[in-house]
C-alpha cells in the first residue's frame, strides 16, 4: 500500500465513493464536504448522534450505528459531495 494519497482522479466523484473520504496532502488537509452545485455554499457531513464521527453516505441517506439521516437539501435541490 503507498503512502502517498490518492489524487483528485482516483478518488469517485459519486456519493457513495466520497463517503467518510479524509486524505492528507503535503501540509495541507483535504476532506469532503457537502455543496450546493448552484451557489457554492458548503456544509460538512452530519455527525453520528451517538459518537459524533462523520456519517457514511449511502444513496441518498447517511448513515452510522442504524442511525439514518437525508442528504440536505439547499435551493431545494440535494447537495453534493465535494473534495475540498
Amino acid at each position: 500500500m503507498s503512502d502517498q494519497p490518492p489524487s483528485d482522479d482516483e478518488l469517485s466523484t459519486s456519493k457513495e465513493g466520497l463517503a467518510h473520504v479524509e486524505t492528507k496532502s503535503g501540509a495541507s488537509e483535504r476532506k469532503v464536504v457537502l455543496s450546493c452545485g448552484e451557489c457554492g455554499e458548503t456544509q460538512d457531513f452530519p455527525a453520528c448522534p451517538e459518537c459524533s464521527e462523520p456519517m457514511d453516505l449511502e444513496g441518498s441517506v447517511f448513515q452510522h450505528h442504524g442511525n439514518d439521516v437525508p442528504v440536505p437539501e439547499h435551493h431545494g435541490k440535494p447537495m453534493q459531495p465535494k473534495i475540498t
